[in-house]
């Protein structure tokens, strides 16, 4: 018994509650004893020996490797589905903007974070209906609902009469209260030229972030605006001179050897700087973005590794915080390896390195949406639109490039026809089935039932031989490695019956007409006396007329009808003389 093998899975993305239905396609798939993803069992809703359909369970934001278990052994593919957080959707707009009370008006709702929305609400009262278009996008339709008027008030501008406390370090970042009058709906806090942010408490009492100050420190007035207008004066407040500068954090706190990146060190006091040093390099380029921010470019180091980053004002020299030189990235898998040319194929890539991937481009298009990074081994990343063809991926880290792997584009299958369009219950049948994009071919499915062989003739037509099914239509859909094409439908049909014939004898010289009854003969492609075949005229699916062929021996023969379900049971027709 052969290992399980994976090759795609669709969707490869769902949110982190789970609960998302799942297609795993690969081969040795039958009856499996487990289905983890990320080492937590996934639920089983039905299996093939090339398919399996499963619920995603829930599980924390990023790629989750999906493993199939079976009697054999379980699957070693590197084969990934990401979760991601259903974030609060934000609506940023709707047209039109207005209609009719009575409702049923069509409203476009854009946004973000609108893919798991479940409710759309009118006020208190729920939408008629509602599509989810896209991750930015929602069809509504507006239920009924009455009009609300507004009513305006006119505002006095804010007055304001203390601050405690009234003096702090000139970095700021300290919180004081503002007493005064007029605050409820005040818009703006200002400690001289410089805005705080703030909450207001009452109409009375504000609390406020102090803003950094003069780094020789000084006394500015604090003023608080409002609709009204602002406070025409203000309580003072005193910022002392500037202390030895600290660093808190950088941003990013690696990179390549040979420098040359922009990082941010953020701290405080660090408005008077005249000097940093990594380890004992100096950096030769940094700008002052304010006391808490500076962005520097990073010289190029001795050695990978730890140096320690230090900032000088004439206050002082801060305490050291480390920057990491890095190696470049080594990807060394990618999954899948084949996407549509439409873009929207969801890529993980796995190596060593891979710490702070910033850009992922697909020949020379960069991925769409966000970069996902799951520790030092994982990426996940959106392919992008791109003609057909085979391009390399390159991967940019704060530790350099890599362009090792590539992606191949490919069209989205997609099945114009299949012939022929019916068959037996019990398949075995060569089915044809045109369209484009069909060269990748990797499987066939009768509704979710795979074809039992599957021959790739051309980019334009796959053969297949159909499975056993039971009565009626199922959707045929041709799946490679980029995409799942549209359905054609393909129907079920059982042999005909036949029940009796009118009359039952006749001369050797035919040429007379019998009546055959029995079901199922609308489809009907052949009736036989015999070997002979028969002419013949579909009445209704439970009548035929057939001309009696001519024969030379008198005798019984074996009447039957056949249809592309199968052959009829015989009836007999007596030939004399």
């Amino acid at each position: 018994m052969a290992l399980p093998s994976i090759s795609q899975v669709v969707p490869t993305t769902g949110p982190t509650t789970g609960g998302t239905a799942v297609t795993i396609v690969g081969a040795n798939l039958l009856n499996p004893t487990a289905v983890t993803f990320g080492g937590t069992n996934a639920m089983v809703t039905s299996s093939t020996s090339t398919t399996i359909s499963v619920t995603s369970p829930a599980k924390s934001v990023g790629a989750a490797q999906i493993i199939v278990t079976t009697g054999a052994g379980s699957s070693t593919q590197p084969v990934f589905f990401n979760y991601v957080v259903a974030t609060a959707p934000v609506i940023t707009s709707l047209n039109p903007i207005s209609g009719p009370v009575s409702g049923s008006n069509v409203i476009y709702i854009s946004g973000s974070g609108l893919s798991f929305v479940d409710g759309v609400g009118f006020g208190i009262t729920n939408a008629q209906s509602f599509a989810v278009l896209s991750d930015t996008k929602i069809a509504a339709v507006a239920p009924a609902v009455g009009l609300l008027p507004y009513t305006y008030t006119t505002l006095n501008a804010p007055t304001t009469t203390a601050v405690s406390p009234s003096t702090g370090a000139a970095a700021g970042g300290n919180s004081v209260t503002i007493a005064g009058s007029g605050f409820t709906y005040a818009t703006s806090v200002a400690f001289g030229a410089n805005t705080a942010s703030f909450t207001v408490l009452s109409d009375t009492t504000i609390n406020a972030v102090v803003p950094a100050g003069p780094p020789a420190g000084g006394n500015v007035t604090i003023i608080v605006s409002g609709p009204g207008g602002s406070s025409p004066s203000g309580p003072s407040y005193t910022y002392a001179a500037a202390p030895t500068p600290t660093i808190t954090s950088l941003t990013p706190s690696s990179g390549p050897l040979v420098g040359g990146g922009t990082i941010t060190i953020q701290g405080t006091n660090l408005n008077a700087a005249i000097a940093i040093l990594f380890g004992a390099i100096p950096a030769l380029f940094f700008t002052v973005l304010s006391p808490t921010a500076i962005n520097v470019t990073v010289p190029p180091g001795l050695a990978t590794g730890a140096i320690p980053v230090t900032v000088t004002t004439l206050s002082g020299t801060s305490s050291s915080f480390p920057y990491t030189y890095l190696t470049p990235p080594s990807p060394t898998t990618i999954f899948p390896t084949a996407g549509v040319i439409t873009g929207g194929t969801a890529v993980t890539i796995t190596g060593i390195g891979l710490t702070g991937t910033s850009s992922v481009l697909f020949g020379s298009t960069p991925s769409q949406g966000t970069i996902t990074v799951s520790g030092d081994t994982l990426v996940t990343v959106t392919a992008p639109p791109h003609p057909v063809g085979t391009v390399p991926v390159t991967i940019t880290t704060p530790g350099g490039t890599d362009s090792s792997l590539s992606f191949s584009f490919q069209p989205t299958a997609a099945v114009t026809s299949i012939s022929p369009a019916l068959g037996p219950l019990d398949g075995g049948n060569l089915i044809s089935i045109t369209g484009a994009g069909l060269f990748g071919a990797n499987a066939v499915l009768f509704g979710s039932v795979p074809a039992t062989t599957v021959l790739v003739i051309s980019d334009n037509l796959v053969t297949a031989v159909a499975p056993a099914e039971a009565v009626g239509a199922v959707s045929v859909t041709v799946s490679t490695a980029a995409s799942v094409s549209n359905g054609v439908l393909y129907q079920y049909i059982p042999p005909p019956t036949l029940t009796a014939i009118s009359p039952t004898t006749g001369s050797i010289s035919g040429g007379g007409n019998v009546t055959l009854m029995g079901t199922g003969f609308l489809t009907a492609t052949t009736v036989f006396f015999g070997l002979l075949p028969a002419t013949f005229t579909v009445l209704n699916d439970t009548t035929i007329t057939a001309t009696v062929p001519i024969t030379g021996l008198p005798g019984p023969a074996s009447v039957t009808v056949t249809n592309p379900g199968g052959t009829s049971g015989a009836q007999t027709y007596t030939y004399h003389l």
